[in-house]
């Protein structure tokens, strides 16, 4: 098959066998299209993916883990966005979250944790996955939405974004303990 991300600028493969993933950046019209289940990393925008005798599909937002060699995205293969974990040395795909809600927006914590946003209890919170186990924790439980997680190295610190003050501001909470701190405040929207 054959993996395509729109995100980067300079296209390289990883895999084996048979089996390549590309992230780079450029047009893709009708590229994808070979017998192949082909899967596009990013925005198609207005290409067509037309498959062929494959089944192509678009993934976003592909993320490298800390201390694995596995990649998080997310996917609406199934009609809903979900977290999926790709192993590129091995080809093998696993879907994380199971649900009809809106999972997005997936990064790794160290130990094989994926940390997620997700409206699975009505507003987007912010969820944790262990590979291992397949068990996940919410982490934050607001009437707000929380989202962009970027988890520090250690584990320890969470960053996100929340509209909890009435605009979008970053946050940052301490995994063990603590609690959690404002760290802009302005009318503005912010990313963490």
């Amino acid at each position: 098959p054959l993996w395509i991300s729109l995100e980067n600028s300079d296209a390289q493969a990883i895999g084996s066998n048979d089996f390549d993933v590309y992230f780079g950046s450029g047009t893709v019209e009708n590229a994808v299209g070979s017998p192949w289940d082909d899967l596009l990393f990013g925005d198609a925008g207005t290409n067509r993916l037309d498959g062929g005798d494959g089944n192509d599909q678009i993934f976003g937002y592909p993320v490298a883990s800390f201390d694995t060699p596995d990649i998080v995205f997310e996917s609406a293969a199934d009609g809903d966005p979900d977290i999926y974990l790709l192993n590129p040395e091995s080809v093998y795909m696993r879907k994380v979250t199971k649900n009809d809600a809106v999972d997005r927006e997936a990064t790794w914590a160290p130990y094989g944790v994926v940390v997620f946003s997700s409206n699975r209890d009505g507003d987007f919170d912010l969820y944790r996955a262990f590979k291992a186990s397949g068990e996940v924790e919410r982490i934050t439980n607001t009437p707000a939405n929380e989202g962009t997680p970027a988890m520090s190295p250690n584990g320890q610190m969470l960053a996100f974004t929340s509209d909890r003050s009435g605009t979008r501001e970053v946050y940052v909470k301490d995994l063990l303990g603590g609690g959690v701190r404002k760290l802009t405040s302005n009318k503005s929207k912010e990313t963490s």
